[in-house]
């Protein structure tokens, strides 16, 4: 009911609604997972932030692209300029790669996911860790 909201920012006791909903980031379930994650960011949980950071969190909270995430948190994704702003162990090939991989993996990521900053990271990484212990359990 609460994901098909445009805005939970008027919710009555948001507070309480936000650490419930933060509780939801802990299960196993991802549809719950995404869910709850949707609704922290129409929430304004964070000021906002979370929407900055919504591919990020999105790829956290999935089951198979949460691997890729890590060096994603620490780097950012590859920019169309290049790959001057990633380390060289995690650059890939690109002469190797056919020209229709290239593009189907462009599809795939419409937009680039940015780079944690360092003055977000004390108000996200208790989330993206709720997201990562899911996946342990």
């Amino acid at each position: 009911m609460f994901k098909r909201c445009d805005s939970l920012r008027q919710v009555p006791r948001i507070g309480e609604f936000q650490e419930l909903l933060l509780s939801l980031l802990n299960t196993n379930d991802t549809k719950s997972q995404k869910t709850s994650l949707e609704c922290l960011i129409k929430s304004g949980y964070k000021a906002g932030l979370m929407t900055k950071y919504k591919k990020l969190l999105e790829g956290f909270g999935d089951d198979e692209k949460f691997k890729d995430m890590i060096p994603i948190l620490i780097h950012g994704s590859q920019t169309r300029s290049g790959n001057n702003d990633v380390p060289e162990e995690y650059q890939q090939e690109n002469d190797t790669e056919d020209k229709t991989v290239l593009k189907a993996k462009r599809k795939e990521t419409k937009s680039v996911i940015p780079k944690l900053d360092d003055e977000d990271r004390e108000a996200m990484l208790p989330v993206i860790i709720k997201l990562l212990q899911s996946k342990l359990l």
